[in-house]
């Protein structure tokens, strides 16, 4: 009977931290971050550092690269619609991953352009911090669901 409840108990908890992984992890592939972009200068700014030659990209970078400048422009398209009352977008986790990948590639000089720059690589940063942060919690939540599984597994020999 003691026996039934934990295993019961163990059941309990790997639906629940299996729950907790599929939303994390439809959120991560398949919903959007917040991106503090604040007004349409810095979206224009950030589509000018992209789009800059001082960007280089290989060959089977180039259709990340082609794409972020796409999404950037409809983003801009869409003028103040895209840009929420407290300043932020709505990004999919694979366009801030590639604007992040790109703006890293940048290669500047002087003051003003750095200061420039941080204006926009500083949010980007903090967006994919967001998301770095829900890729540890997957793997902590993948960590649990073994070390779950196999204790089930082990009860369920250890009974039979």
């Amino acid at each position: 009977m003691v026996e039934e409840k934990i295993e019961e108990s163990v059941k309990d908890k790997l639906e629940q931290k299996q729950k907790e992984f599929d939303a994390l992890f439809k959120r991560r592939t398949e919903e959007t971050y917040p991106f503090e972009i604040l007004n349409l200068d810095n979206l224009n700014l950030l589509k000018k550092y992209i789009k800059d030659k001082k960007v280089e990209w290989t060959g089977t970078e180039s259709v990340g690269y082609v794409n972020a400048i796409l999404k950037i422009e409809e983003y801009l398209d869409k003028k103040e619609e895209a840009i929420k009352e407290d300043g932020t977008i709505d990004v999919p986790a694979y366009l801030m991953e590639a604007i992040s990948f790109f703006l890293n590639k940048y290669k500047g000089n002087g003051y003003y352009e750095a200061k420039n720059f941080v204006k926009i690589s500083y949010p980007v940063q903090k967006t994919i911090l967001l998301m770095r942060k829900d890729d540890e919690t997957l793997k902590q939540l993948r960590e649990n669901i073994g070390q779950l599984a196999m204790l089930g597994d082990n009860q369920t020999t250890e009974t039979a």
